[in-house]
């Protein structure tokens, strides 16, 4: 039986770059800066790369770090999220033209209402709904990151889903009165 060769920063960087930074940018959300949660995954993966015994997959170890890193981010700068976003929405009117500028509020005011959602739900729920619904994952591969069966995953995603509606549509309500 062979082993692998045991693996360098450079080739997981290479590899897996884009996928860490992609899940970086839809945990996030606006406002914070998922350039530096990569930086700060890529940290953690060269002190314990040497560690790495592949348990598991390589991918499933980085989402870990990954999902690590945003929670930590999020719980440290909660109140920073909304400031930044203030402040983008603000520079994007100056910046750009009229007609596009209408646009990009509009958008900008879908994600920010997106994730403040988002925000406002359990953990695992909203895990499951933006590696599913964002990330296009299959429950076998989010219940390979998380640990969890996908039936699991299912009985979660359908939860979160409902949970997402009900906010959405209480938002909705609030806004009309």
């Amino acid at each position: 039986m062979t082993t692998a060769p045991p693996l360098d920063l450079e080739t997981v960087y290479r590899e897996h770059a884009e996928r860490i930074s992609r899940w970086a940018v839809r945990f996030c959300g606006p406002g914070m800066d998922a350039r530096d949660i990569v930086q700060d995954v890529f940290v953690s993966v060269a002190t314990a790369l040497p560690k790495f015994q592949g348990k598991s997959e390589i991918g499933t170890w980085l989402f870990r770090i990954t999902h690590n890193a945003v929670m930590r981010r999020r719980q440290r700068d909660r109140w920073r999220l909304w400031r930044r976003v203030e402040t983008e929405d603000m520079e994007a009117e100056v910046v750009a033209e009229q007609r596009d500028a209408q646009e990009l509020i509009e958008q900008q005011e879908q994600s920010r209402r997106v994730y403040e959602i988002l925000d406002g739900m359990k953990e695992r729920y909203r895990t499951v709904l933006i590696l599913f619904e964002m990330e296009g994952l299959t429950g076998v591969q989010i219940g390979e990151f998380l640990g969890q069966k996908p039936s699991t995953v299912f009985v979660q995603l359908h939860r979160a889903r409902a949970d997402f509606l009900r906010r959405l549509e209480a938002r909705a309500r609030k806004e009309s009165v």
